[in-house]
């Protein structure tokens, strides 16, 4: 059986398991969890072995699927493709993947930040917090389909853009700007479209949670998340 792919989990989030591991002295008796594409292995000993080089551009496609009942049937089928340069796969390199892996990493926690505000809004509003009878998305569901939707173009923008001679630290900090103004925009709707009773708030575990409040805690979850594109800031003594 393939493995199961997530229909809302674009290309870019499964960057780590597509690239090709970087295989220290102590591991290779170690069997790997996950086998990346033989035509990557291929690429990444092209470009090792400088047969390759390492601006070559490239472009991944990938077609995933979801098994309906019992796994016995497909129930959708997801088709993606992303650009990159072949620098990704150098072995020599593998500090510049390991930027863009943690970058991948870092775009999730900013996402899950948005959608952690978008509940918090919920709660202060009073509304309904999680989905209903009838399937429909919760506020936390919703706002990380707009996250990831925002993010989306702006990661591939980036990606395609890596090359050998990137610098990682200038490169991440390319990124945690990016996806903290894109974040920034997504939660600014969030806030701007909540009923007015969350501006009066509510008592939720013992703490008063108000639209300022939900905003604040948004705030610092993000510089966490995005630590090169934010400002310092005292750490926060009443959040959830």
């Amino acid at each position: 059986m393939p493995l199961e792919h997530s229909p809302e989990r674009v290309i870019w989030r499964g960057l780590t398991a597509m690239l090709p591991q970087t295989v220290t002295s102590n591991q290779r008796s170690e069997a790997s969890d996950r086998l990346a594409p033989g035509v990557l292995d291929q690429i990444a000993r092209l470009t090792s072995d400088r047969r390759l080089p390492r601006d070559y551009p490239l472009r991944l496609h990938t077609t995933g699927m979801t098994y309906g009942s019992q796994s016995s049937t497909t129930a959708e089928i997801v088709d993606d493709a992303i650009s990159l340069h072949a620098a990704l796969l150098d072995r020599e390199l593998a500090h510049l993947k390991e930027v863009v892996l943690g970058c991948v990493r870092d775009a999730e926690k900013a996402a899950y930040a948005v959608g952690d505000l978008a509940l918090n809004l919920a709660k202060a509003c009073g509304s309904r917090e999680e989905p209903n009878a009838n399937n429909r998305l919760g506020p936390k569901d919703s706002a990380l389909e707009l996250a990831y939707a925002a993010l989306d173009p702006a990661f591939r923008r980036w990606l395609a853009a890596r090359l050998p001679g990137d610098d990682p630290i200038d490169v991440k900090e390319q990124w945690h700007v990016a996806a903290r103004a894109e974040m920034r925009a997504v939660g600014s709707r969030l806030i701007a479209e909540a009923p007015p009773t969350g501006w009066t708030g509510r008592l939720v575990k013992d703490k008063w949670l108000t639209i300022p409040v939900a905003e604040r805690w948004f705030t610092f979850a993000l510089n966490r998340a995005l630590p090169m594109a934010s400002p310092a800031q005292p750490p926060e003594k009443d959040e959830e």
